[in-house]
């Protein structure tokens, strides 16, 4: 199990309100417009650190929805790619707490590569993340094959 519980930071109500202004935005492939379509890689990068940040970093490269189904190594590849576009992060240990706005990476299949991200929620045990419904939340509990956690270690840049 990654992460032995919830911790509390100072960003918790800010994380909160803008993980809850992207509820119910619909799913839509290669999008990143709140209230219009997001898919989930692009609901965590850019959409919901970059408003965390304030201001836009570089759009993420297209690959197909079932990329890591289909060709795990490219999947890590672009996973890869992802986190150099924020270099400021850290993956979290078994024994470390989560807190609210850390990015979690599942994969779809015991053995597949990262294809689906979820964040943090500030209530303990909850993440937000995009399903073919849109955004929406679910519980630590119910995330198969989550692979790792990564932690923003600049949130004090947060806005």
């Amino acid at each position: 199990m990654i992460g032995c519980g919830w911790g509390r930071t100072k960003w918790d109500l800010r994380v909160e309100e803008v993980l809850q202004s992207w509820l119910n935005t619909p799913y839509l492939a290669f999008r990143c417009e709140k209230g219009v379509g997001v898919d989930c890689v692009r609901f965590a990068f850019p959409g919901f650190l970059d408003e965390m940040y304030g201001f836009a970093r570089t759009k993420i490269q297209k690959f197909p929805p079932d990329g890591a189904l289909h060709n795990p190594r490219k999947a890590r590849g672009a996973m890869r790619a992802i986190l150099k576009l924020y270099p400021a992060h850290r993956r979290l240990e078994d024994a470390d707490m989560i807190e609210a706005g850390d990015i979690g990476v599942c994969r779809l299949t015991a053995n597949s590569g990262p294809g689906h991200a979820v964040i943090a929620s500030a209530h303990p045990m909850s993440f937000y993340h995009t399903t073919s419904r849109g955004v929406t939340t679910t519980s630590y509990h119910n995330l198969q094959h989550l692979v790792s956690i990564y932690r923003p270690t600049d949130k004090d840049q947060w806005s």
